[in-house]
């Protein structure tokens, strides 16, 4: 009888522990960049090496995609800029979106304002900093 009041504490304490433990997150920020339905490169906030993507100024896409993921799903204001060593060329905001889409069109002006080589970085409320999401080539 001892015997299976201790089991029935061991059960009640190991069931109580796994009910009410605090969940931390596990999963590793990552993302994709897409060039309409291709996908460029996949990254995380680990990789030390980070993707080059290209687009040719003839390619035929939709739109240029952001797929950012983190375990808390509330982003905030985001915003993705392009940049041409420390000059920025170009900025888009978003508002709490794991989607990210810019237009073709937007893209397409990036071959005059700037060279080949562009860096592409991500912010949010969470990444004030910012976050290195890759790179861009643009060929003609």
């Amino acid at each position: 009888m001892k015997c299976i009041k201790i089991l029935i504490l061991f059960c009640f304490l190991a069931s109580s522990k796994t009910c009410f433990a605090e969940t931390k997150t596990d999963t590793i920020t990552n993302w994709q960049i897409y060039k309409g339905s291709e996908l460029l490169f996949r990254s995380n906030q680990f990789d030390c090496y980070k993707p080059t993507g290209v687009i040719k100024k003839v390619d035929d896409f939709k739109d240029f995609r952001v797929i950012f993921f983190r375990d808390t799903q509330s982003f905030g204001k985001q915003k993705i800029q392009f940049f041409n060593g420390k000059n920025l060329v170009s900025e888009y905001n978003f508002e709490n979106n794991e989607e990210l889409k810019i237009p073709k069109s937007d893209i397409q002006k990036l071959f005059s304002k700037t060279e080949t080589n562009l860096t592409i970085k991500y912010f949010d409320e969470k990444e004030p900093k910012g976050i290195l999401l890759g790179f861009l080539l643009l060929e003609n």
